[in-house]
């Protein structure tokens, strides 16, 4: 049998990716940030794709003809999905010969306004509009200024799916014509009754429930009429031509669903995911019902962050073996990093269900039940975590932050000393028992526990940030700067360190280092020239000219 050295690495097809997306697009509920690679000339395609294969979910599209400056105050409706298309007219400027490399010309000094502005009001975003998703349709450099310089706002996001400049996804929308035109009439009178009647009755009724079902029903006709049309992959299409090679060889003792499954464990202990996925879709091609290719196959796709198909394969485990508590973990992180939180508690819920001592699960759902704010559940299950595993320092942080959060500062700094006497070189402990100092009023001890983190940990940007605050607080002004400009020197692109530098030199009386300090931010973040107007902190300042020329201009 040959060898799978041989076999290049897998792409997936147009198909493939547009399938992917389809199930994240019609799967999401509630605030989600999605970014596909594609051309300009494939977006309105795509668009309309999607909007037939999902009739159900309400669209809208923003389609900007020119470059701006700020994009939250252009959306004033709330759909179930809104595409934002051309954003990359307000990056074009700012590409400047000579930075950055790799093929790409990008301006490493300054932030494009919008993605500044993106960075901002993330927050925003997800408070405003709690149950829409967000589609940003962007060519490739486009793609890459967002990671390059608004990360705050693209780490939100649930991944790229990444369409080729080639002819390959017009012909698989091409495909998708395919479908006749009768049981496509169908469906578009289902769906106008659907409308109809779920905006007469309640949206949970039977009634409207009912007429839904019936558009899936014909969606589900047409799919199946559909796969009589569409492209195989190179994978089934090599098979179906070369039946007799020797990778589509099958015994009835399934040796070669055990040596596929074999050469895939070593694919993925050696970090070559593409080929242990060829490797497991052969053992499963061989046996559909192989537990353990499913499984590894599903966890070499979170290690690609196709996490969406990830979860997919997981579900296709537990339809083998539903007390299968790993895989009801793994499911649970992946919904995790796709920050579908309460899915994800079901998922832990279950693991435990199974498994009552799965430490790691009791920790993991403390930590989905924090970002969803239900501090004092996860308290408890930080707490049974520590219970089953006492030296979890994890669990232990949390736990004390937890307890932060609930005000309770004098719990948790009893929880963090009794943390740090376990675990002295914990600098994220140390970093976290001087914000409830902080909170306390206890600035002096706050910045022992800063010092303690930074002493561990050189780079910390938020201990040396946070250090700054407190010092500010005791009115020593010049260490704060000094420790501001350590911020600085680790992140010199985050405004925040620039401006509350800025802050200690209006309150020492120095508009010469004030302003300068105020240029730098509000280059970094325009929004900060409107805060400095009313900040109190430049009061002893305020009437200077030089001051008033850079805030009023």
């Amino acid at each position: 049998m040959r060898t799978l050295e041989t076999i290049h690495d897998y792409h997936p097809s147009a198909e493939e990716i547009y399938q992917a997306l389809l199930r994240s697009l019609r799967r999401r509920k509630g605030f989600g940030i999605v970014f596909i690679q594609s051309s300009p000339a494939q977006a309105n395609r795509l668009i309309s794709q999607l909007q037939s294969d999902i009739p159900q979910k309400k669209f809208s599209v923003l389609q900007l003809t020119k470059p701006i400056k700020k994009l939250y105050n252009l959306i004033d409706e709330q759909p179930d999905i809104f595409f934002i298309q051309g954003l990359e007219k307000s990056l074009e400027s700012d590409i400047r010969p000579g930075y950055g490399g790799e093929g790409d010309y990008y301006n490493l000094s300054t932030v494009p306004p919008v993605l500044s502005h993106l960075n901002q009001q993330r927050e925003n975003f997800r408070d405003r509009f709690s149950n829409t998703c967000f589609v940003f349709i962007l060519p490739l450099f486009a793609i890459k200024y967002f990671i390059r310089r608004a990360p705050d706002f693209f780490d939100w996001s649930s991944g790229v799916f990444e369409f080729s400049a080639g002819g390959e996804l017009d012909r698989y929308l091409d495909s998708k014509i395919g479908i006749s035109n009768s049981i496509q009439a169908k469906i578009q009178q289902e769906l106008e009754n659907a409308r109809i009647v779920c905006s007469i009755d309640d949206e949970n009724s039977g009634e409207c429930a009912a007429a839904w079902d019936a558009v899936e029903e014909l969606q589900a006709e047409a799919s199946y009429q559909r796969q009589n049309h569409l492209p195989k992959n190179d994978f089934v299409s090599y098979g179906e031509a070369n039946p007799d090679a020797s990778e589509y060889r099958v015994d009835d003792s399934h040796g070669d669903e055990t040596q596929f499954v074999a050469e895939g464990k070593q694919f993925l202990e050696s970090e070559n995911y593409h080929q242990a996925i060829a490797c497991y879709d052969k053992a499963i091609l061989s046996n559909p019902n192989c537990l353990e290719a499913w499984y590894n196959r599903s966890l070499a796709l979170v290690k690609l962050k196709q996490y969406s198909e990830a979860i997919e394969g997981f579900d296709c485990v537990l339809q083998l073996k539903p007390d299968y508590s790993e895989a009801w973990y793994n499911r649970g992180v992946v919904l995790s990093k796709l920050k579908r939180y309460p899915e994800a508690v079901d998922s832990y819920t279950k693991a435990i269900k199974n498994e009552q001592d799965y430490a790691k699960a009791w920790y993991n759902r403390g930590v989905v039940l924090s970002n969803l704010n239900r501090y004092s559940e996860a308290i408890d299950n930080y707490n049974k975590a520590l219970e089953l595993k006492p030296d979890y320092p994890e669990a232990r942080n949390n736990l004390s932050i937890a307890l932060v959060e609930l005000e309770r500062y004098e719990e948790a700094i009893d929880s963090f000393d009794f943390l740090l006497e376990l675990k002295p070189d914990y600098p994220e402990a140390w970093y976290n028992r001087g914000i409830a100092l902080r909170n306390l009023g206890h600035y002096k001890e706050s910045i022992d526990s800063y010092n303690r983190a930074i002493e561990f940990k050189p780079d910390f940007l938020e201990a040396w940030y946070n250090r700054g605050l407190a010092l500010k607080n005791l009115e020593r002004y010049e260490e704060a700067i000094a420790s501001y400009n350590q911020a600085i020197n680790i992140a010199c692109h985050e405004s925040n360190s620039h401006y509350k530098k800025a802050c200690c030199y209006g309150l020492k009386g120095d508009v010469k280092g004030a302003v300068e300090s105020l240029q730098q931010a509000i280059t970094l973040n325009p929004e900060c020239q409107q805060t400095a107007k009313t900040d109190s902190d430049f009061d002893g300042i305020r009437n200077d000219n030089r001051f008033q020329a850079l805030v009023q201009a």
